[in-house]
């Protein structure tokens, strides 16, 4: 479920999630939460609201004065590196790798296995490389990411929200679409390269010769153009994991929110690069933990009379 029990923070984490274009109903969710008998200033005194990502900066007038609370930004990247290492290190348990196309718990050593890199799939993606301190560095990354697959999944197929996309790409089979390694070399494949035939050679190849485009299903279409920025995405964070000679690979972000299609396509592409894809459950909420354990950090500090440390330290959480 949409939960994690953290003794760390002392408590129950709950999320809940909802589109930006509804942040007015998560401010009313918010005010039913208040206590009414709460003035405005005792209210701002009482009570923060840490915000981060691009929204953060979008809606902070609205936020901020129809709850007229504190309002706090924490920068997109260090929220994620927060959260993140709180996961690794607090909850390992979080930690899966795919095997047989299905979940298997994996392992990562905090003591060991830093530096290690993040691929943040969203709207496009971050690659970020992690040190055992907290520190990181943005490796690069790709305009090709979430929005690509429901921008054109809406374009080629009609498809309204990203649900519905995953939904159809999972009954779907890219095979029927792309020009697969097989489709070129037969049964050679496997002696030639060493690499399973279904392995997409091109992406809507089968295209290229059709003379009658109503024969290839929307979810066929759906599962092509899945596999077409999954693939890519997963070049993108291997090379540049290689590059910075980092072993351990892990892919987060919204992209992944009921996605095990766009997980299961990943981890085969990183198997056939000899590459182990790493996931954490929750991590598509990986910022907003962050945020909360920033906000607890500061807390502790308010009450022990310590004054703000720099990111670093703060990510002891």
């Amino acid at each position: 479920g949409l939960e994690l029990t953290c003794k760390k923070l002392g408590g129950t984490v709950h999320f809940l999630k909802w589109a930006t274009h509804r942040v007015g109903q998560f401010c009313d969710r918010i005010l039913t939460d208040q206590d009414p008998q709460l003035s405005p200033r005792r209210r701002q005194s009482k009570h923060a609201l840490y915000a981060t990502g691009g929204g953060a900066h979008k809606f902070e007038t609205l936020i901020s004065e129809s709850l007229g609370i504190t309002y706090r930004k924490v920068a997109e990247f260090d929220s994620l590196v927060i959260g993140f290492r709180h996961l690794v290190t607090h909850h390992p348990d979080t930690i899966y790798t795919m095997r047989d196309r299905q979940q298997t718990p994996s392992s990562f050593n905090p003591e060991t296995d830093f530096p290690c890199v993040i691929c943040n799939i969203g709207s496009g993606v971050s690659v970020l490389k992690v040190e055992s301190d907290g520190r990181y560095e943005r490796l690069g990354g790709t305009s090709v990411g979430g929005s690509t697959f429901l921008g054109l999944c809406r374009l080629v197929t009609g498809v309204q929200d990203y649900d519905e996309a995953v939904k159809l790409a999972e009954e779907g089979d890219s095979r029927n679409v792309d020009t697969t390694i097989g489709d070129i070399y037969g049964d050679s494949v496997k002696e030639l390269f060493g690499l399973p035939g279904d392995v997409a050679a091109a992406s809507f190849g089968k295209l290229v010769s059709a003379t009658d485009f109503s024969n290839f299903s929307h979810a066929d279409l759906a599962s092509a153009l899945l596999d077409m920025v999954s693939q890519t995405i997963m070049i993108v964070a291997s090379t540049l994991c290689n590059r910075a000679n980092c072993k351990a690979l892990f892919f987060a972000g919204g992209f992944l929110r009921d996605n095990l299609a766009a997980v299961r396509k990943i981890s085969t592409y990183c198997s056939i690069m000899n590459e182990k894809a790493l996931f954490l459950k929750h991590s598509e909420f990986a910022g907003a933990l962050g945020c909360l354990c920033k906000a607890a950090d500061r807390r502790r500090k308010t009450e022990q009379g310590l004054p703000e440390t720099p990111l670093d330290d703060n990510l002891k959480l």
